[in-house]
């Protein structure tokens, strides 16, 4: 996927150095926050939308080659927006949903170029610039402003509640990898980020960040195995069998006891274990292509605004066809040697903790994949290096 102007001269710059191209890494990298509600529309969507488009055609025409997993997931952003047409046929709302997937895509062929121009290292350290900015402001105006932490619709600086749960999970597993050495250093930007999530009014997300405090106690010489695609997918797979499955997880004494003392919630988590149900006998009517991008099917069927879960919210949106080839094209990108994954613990730790939020947030979706990108970026700097 590098280009070969890329991989023949490998010139190792300094953090400071900064080209116009290199200003790519960072449109890229903004595009992990989200200060809007999410509603789709305005001129937000309009800027961000424009932006992906000006990052895909500027990078893609440096490849010679189309590898596999653009070919995928370009199918992925055909199919959501075929899935979002047949539903609503609102050219609107299927360009909305076109371009999710190709925002994966834009994320994905920056990074690759990055890393292969640069270094692994320095775009990792980039990027860890970047949300170190955005986070320390973005937390300082939820500390200084009068935000309504009640209203889960209330949206900071950098995005919701989620997004920032999500941004300061990311930033403690880049500083893993930047920084693997300053270990009391680590664990405190992960408390900070558990306190700050908890802040913004997301259980969920300092739960996360308390399984990223847990991964950083994982001895070294044993962290490949959670520095692995193969254990990613089967996080996926295990977890959501668990909860769909004849072994319901909400039925556990143990699940129900965290949810109560832990999370402060009623034991079926607020409706979810009903709205799960609900959940089948909507993919059951569309189970190939679902129900389009962003869908309100559960708002009107049930009451809610989405599954309340990943990979259901995928499987409603985009139907099993569209989620097995979103997940196949991700973890696509993911192929590299053990030892090269292994040096991404930090990064693949943040993904492991999306995992184990998605069982009650729809968070396998733009975050997830962002981090994604950042490993398969990583992962064909470390080629080029060797090359």
């Amino acid at each position: 996927m590098c280009n070969d102007a890329a991989t023949v001269s490998i010139k190792r710059k300094t953090l400071a150095d900064v080209t116009i191209k290199d200003i790519d890494i960072v449109l890229a990298t903004l595009l992990f926050f989200a200060p809007t509600d999410g509603s789709g529309g305005g001129a937000y969507s309009l800027v961000r939308y424009g932006l992906i488009a000006y990052l895909v055609l500027k990078n893609i025409l440096c490849c010679k080659s189309i590898p596999i997993v653009m070919i995928l997931l370009s199918a992925f952003s055909a199919l959501m927006a075929y899935s979002t047409w047949i539903n609503t046929h609102s050219p609107t709302w299927s360009f909305s949903g076109f371009m999710f997937g190709m925002g994966i895509v834009a994320v994905i062929l920056v990074y690759v170029d990055a890393c292969c121009r640069l270094s692994t290292e320095i775009v990792l350290k980039r990027v860890l610039v970047i949300f170190i900015v955005a986070i320390l402001l973005n937390d300082l105006m939820m500390v200084v402003l009068p935000y309504n932490r009640s209203d889960s619709s209330t949206v900071y600086l950098i995005g919701n509640k989620f997004i920032v749960s999500y941004a300061h999970c990311l930033l403690s597993g880049l500083m893993l990898v930047c920084y693997r050495d300053k270990i009391t250093l680590n664990r405190m930007i992960v408390i900070i980020g558990a306190f700050m999530s908890y802040f913004s009014g997301s259980s969920t997300g300092a739960m996360m960040m308390v399984a990223m405090l847990a991964l950083t106690f994982v001895p070294a010489k044993t962290r490949f195995v959670i520095a692995n695609p193969l254990f990613l997918a089967a996080s996926v797979a295990v977890l959501n069998i668990l909860i769909w499955g004849q072994a319901n997880l909400f039925q556990m004494p143990e699940f129900q006891n965290f949810v109560v003392n832990v999370l402060h919630k009623n034991p079926n988590m607020t409706g979810r274990e009903q709205l799960y149900a609900v959940t089948f006998d909507l993919v059951a009517m569309k189970p190939v292509f679902g129900w389009g991008y962003l869908t309100d099917i559960y708002r009107i069927t049930f009451g809610y605004g989405n599954a309340q879960n990943g990979l259901f919210h995928l499987i409603t949106q985009c139907g099993i066809l569209g989620t097995t080839v979103y997940f196949a094209g991700l973890f696509t990108s993911l192929l590299g040697k053990p030892v090269q994954n292994k040096s991404l613990f930090g990064i693949y730790a943040f993904l492991l903790c999306m995992v184990l939020g998605s069982s009650v947030e729809i968070n396998l979706s733009f975050q997830f994949a962002f981090g994604i990108a950042l490993v398969c970026g990583a992962l064909h700097g470390f080629d080029a290096t060797e090359k």
